[in-house]
Order: C-alpha cells, then structure tokens, then sequence
C-alpha cells in the first residue's frame, strides 16, 4: 500500500512538472508561428490609392470593375501599383483605354495568356480584312480651338490630382506655373513625364550609397550631409541637380529663362557667368558668328533649327576658339530662340584649364526635370571636379550616373584646337 502511494506521489509530480513545462516553455512549432506573426506585424502593408482614384473621379464608375482588377491582380502589365509613380503610369495607360475602349475581362487576358496565336498558314479561316482608317485634317482655327481645350483639361486635372492627395507638395510646387502645363497636348503625356521623372526621384531617394560616397569624395561636410539625408529620405528632391548646393565644390545652375532673350547678351552674360566659377578666368575680346553646319548647307532655308556658333576671348592675352551647336528653344511667351548646347559650351574653359596645366575639369550635370520636359525652359548645371573627385564617382554607381551623366568620358588632357 505504501509502494502504491509512493507511485502515485510520483506520477502526480511528473505530470505536474511536464504541465509546467509546457504552460512555461511554448513548443517549437509555437514558436515558428509566434515568430511568423511578428514577422507578419513588422512587414508594411502596401498602399493602395484604388479608393483615391475611384472617390476623385479620376476613375469613372463604369470602370471601376478595372480598377479593382488592376488594384489585385499579378499581371504586371497590368498592376496598378503602390507608389505614385506607378499609378501616374497606369492612369496614363487607363485614358489611353478610355480613348480606344480597351477594357478586357480578367477572363479575357488570361485566356490570351494561355492561347498561342496560331500561324498565318495554318488559319483554316482567313483573317478578316483590316478596317479603313479615315484620317480627317482639321482646319487651323479648329485645331487651335482642340489644343486650348487640352489645355484647359490638363489644367483641371492637376487641380484634381491635388484635391485627391496624388500630388505632394514638391510635385505641386513644380507644376504651378500654366504655362508648363500648357506645353504638354495631353493629360497621358503629363502623365507619363511624371512618371519617368518620380521613378528616377524615388530611385534616388532610396540609394543608401550616394552620401557615404559624396563623404569619401570631400564632396560635402557633415551638417550638410544630414541635411541632405533628410531631405532625400522624404523625397523632397525631383532633380538630380539639387543635390549640388549641398556640396563644397564650386557649381552653378543654368537656365535659359534668367538670361536675355536675344542671342548676343544671352551668350556675352553665360559665358561670363561660366567664367566666375572658375579661379582668374576673366576674359575680354569676345567675339560670336553664327554658321550653318557645312552637312546642312544643302538644305532648303538652311534649315534654321540647326545653327552652330564660333566664339572667340582672350585669358591671359591668349586667343581661344571654339565651335558649338546652337539649339532652338521657345520661352513662355511662345517665341522661338536660341540656346548653347550644354555639352559643349564650356569646353573652351577646360582647354584653358589644360592650358594651364590644371587637372580640374568643368562637368556638365544634365537637369532631370528640364529632360522630361517639366520645366519651362533648359536647365543645366555646371560642376568643377578635382581628379580625385572624378576618379572617386567614376564607379558602377546608379545614382551617379544620372547625377553626373557621361562621367566616364572625361578627358583630363584635352587636345588643343
């Protein structure tokens, strides 16, 4: 009786210990899905801009079906994507359906994914004819009459972007002036230029490289470095050119809008203003002729949109020459004129700077916003590096290569003319 109750004793303290352990310790498998859950917690849920899009009426309800199709499907040609950069895509793309009435059921493209088109020679029906595209010209006053009623569209739709919360401050402060707004035909293109220039701004938001190396070059001191990782990491900058008043180096910002309209005053005071960034490089004798390209000689009116210049000055009582492209622009005031081909004008500095045995070059910084035509007027930007500045940027680095576009193609010795 005695040996009977010591078993029991027993086995009532193992089982309360293995309880113990238990409500103590959770299992493995417990674990893996705690584990699992605050992995899931942690991970950011995607923002989707569907209820953005359908309550701004920049979607109409009949094709809210698309909508929430592209909002949830996996085909991405078809995604509407969860940054803004892609939606501006894909409302481009969704206006151009609207304008063609391309809406295919879901059941539709997945039927054309798993359906191979079948060889022409082996249709046992023939194809049906191709139907007849009349193309109507319209009149002048009836075309101008189509390109102000864009226009004002386009106006209206920024406006509803910015009542739908599609539009951040940076991207509404760069669209304020009308008369950017009035040099897109459409809201697609619009659209499709913001597109490009956000992925690129975002791209460059997101590269967690281009300090340090700006760091290692000598390129920019520590308070201006946090300021620019503040400024990147709420993507705050558009243009890869912003970034330059952030650095040590000596830089300047170029745009034809803040110069004479004229030809002779415009390159009198650019070249001038190029001059100033360099040390002792006042010139004098300043001398321009305007040729036709001898390839466009033959040409009728001999082609007036393309025009190269010859300037000559003086550095130091020695001559300098150089030829440069000249390129037609139109200013706000819808009138045509000339701009300096922003790859070559200030090459006649850096022959002088070989001249003097001086390894720094002047780089030109193409301004991303002018390239995709969101600014009134070219903008460029003029960057003076050292060899070692040069040699540390020139790397496989993405950000550099928007930021210093044909950086590799620097030539520390350049022949003389």
């Amino acid at each position: 009786m005695v040996s009977l109750l010591r078993n029991l004793t027993c086995l009532l303290l193992l089982s309360w210990l293995g309880m113990y352990q238990v409500k103590a310790q959770p299992t493995q498998l417990e674990g893996r899905a705690s584990a699992f859950q605050a992995a899931k917690a942690r991970t950011p849920i995607p923002v989707s801009y569907a209820s953005a899009l359908s309550t701004s009426g920049l979607v109409a309800p009949p094709h809210q079906p698309w909508l929430n199709f592209c909002d949830t499907t996996k085909l991405q040609a078809f995604q509407l994507g969860h940054t803004l950069p892609r939606v501006w895509a894909w409302l481009a793309d969704y206006y151009a359906r609207v304008n063609s009435n391309d809406f295919p059921t879901p059941q539709q493209l997945y039927l054309r994914r798993a359906t191979r088109i079948a060889r022409p020679d082996t249709l046992i029906v023939p194809p049906p004819k191709l139907a007849t595209v009349t193309f109507t010209q319209l009149s002048k006053k009836e075309a101008k009459q189509h390109k102000e009623r864009n226009q004002l569209e386009t106006i209206q739709f920024v406006s509803t972007l910015r009542g739908a919360g599609l539009l951040p401050t940076p991207w509404d402060n760069l669209l304020q002036p009308v008369a950017l707004l009035r040099r897109f035909p459409d809201k697609e293109s619009l659209l499709l230029a913001m597109a490009g220039l956000g992925q690129e701004a975002h791209a460059m938001a997101k590269d967690s490289t281009l300090i340090p190396d700006l760091v290692r070059a000598g390129l920019i001191l520590p308070a201006q470095a946090r300021e620019l990782q503040h400024a990147m990491a709420a993507e705050q900058l558009l243009d890869r050119v912003a970034i330059l008043p952030y650095l040590t180096s000596r830089t300047q910002l170029f745009s034809r809008d803040t110069y004479p309209a004229a030809l002779g005053p415009y390159l009198q005071r650019i070249y001038a203003d190029v001059a100033r960034i360099l040390p002792d490089m006042a010139f004098t004798d300043f001398h321009y002729k305007v040729e036709v390209p001898p390839e466009f000689k033959p040409c009728r009116g001999g082609c007036p949109d393309n025009r190269d210049i010859l300037i000559s000055l003086r550095v130091r009582g020695k001559q300098y020459q150089h030829r440069c492209q000249l390129w037609e622009d139109t200013g706000e005031d819808g009138r045509r004129h000339y701009s300096v081909n922003q790859d070559e004008f200030y090459e006649i500095f850096n022959q002088v700077l070989a001249d003097r045995a001086s390894p720094d070059r002047l780089v030109n910084v193409v301004s991303s916003v002018s390239e995709y035509n969101l600014y009134t007027s070219s903008r460029f930007a003029l960057w003076l590096l050292t060899p070692r500045q040069a040699r540390t940027l020139d790397v496989p680095h993405q950000s550099f290569t928007r930021i210093c576009y044909g950086f590799g193609d620097i030539s520390y010795e350049l022949p003389k003319l």
